[in-house]
């Protein structure tokens, strides 16, 4: 596995909560994805800074654009993920993904 952002957010929440990381200083992982930093933020909560994968134009894998439900202005894709860009915020806000439609078409969404 590349990365585990859960294990690893529990793992820096373990070293600062047993005194094994001073809990001022920002946990480093170095995972098969890259390097994963973790931080404590001014009310407590736990903030992370994945890697970053560079992207590529992609066409559409078959049935995200009917999962979707949506016109699909740009497909990217990295190893990891697939990005798609939409035409404006109230098309992302407004997005009702059917997955299961996902799944039928041969991919896990």
């Amino acid at each position: 596995m590349d990365l585990c952002g859960h294990a690893t957010l529990a793992s820096a929440h373990v070293l600062w909560e047993a005194g094994r990381l001073p809990a001022d200083r920002e946990a480093r992982f170095h995972t098969l994805g890259g390097l994963l930093s973790a931080s404590r933020n001014g009310d407590g909560m736990i903030q992370m800074d994945f890697p970053t994968k560079p992207s590529t134009p992609v066409e559409a894998p078959r049935g995200l654009t009917e999962a979707l439900g949506v016109r699909l202005i740009s497909v990217r894709s990295n190893r990891m993920d697939y990005l798609v860009e939409l035409a404006d915020e109230s098309s992302v806000r407004g997005l009702r993904p059917d997955l299961r439609a996902r799944r039928r078409s041969g991919r896990a969404a």
